[in-house]
């Protein structure tokens, strides 16, 4: 049966179900922007200090930072992540300057900016060919 990811913006929450929404099960309280990984793992942002990157398995188990990015506490926090099959990590980040999206390996080196839109323009957001 297909699984779903739920994630619960004012609670923070992080939650699988089925369809129709039966056999809800919630794997963390800290966390948002979750995206399912190419082998069946979940990519998040966790709400841990400052927001980072954090991977971990279906079932909420085995949970690990990715990266330590730096974060001002009020820009540069990053959001929507996605993990390619190739291992790139790609995010989007917003910035006072507006919004960008960055890629770097999964291990968190080779951090580069991909696409910048100014404040004026339509904010983007990334979506990882499968």
């Amino acid at each position: 049966m297909m699984r779903f990811l739920i994630a619960d913006g004012p609670t923070n929450t992080i939650s699988t179900c089925e369809e129709g929404g039966g056999n809800r099960h919630v794997l963390i309280t800290d966390g948002m922007t979750p995206n399912w990984t190419p082998d069946r793992r979940i990519i998040f942002v966790a709400l841990r200090g400052t927001p980072q990157i954090w991977i971990m398995d279906e079932n909420g188990s085995n949970q690990w930072q990715l990266a330590n990015l730096p974060w001002s506490g009020v820009e540069g926090g990053p959001i929507m992540p996605q993990l390619a099959w190739n291992g790139t990590l790609v995010f989007q980040k917003q910035m006072a300057s507006g919004s960008e999206i960055h890629a770097m390996h999964w291990d968190g080196s080779n951090e580069r900016v991909l696409v910048h839109s100014d404040q004026h323009s339509s904010p983007v957001r990334v979506v990882v060919a499968p």
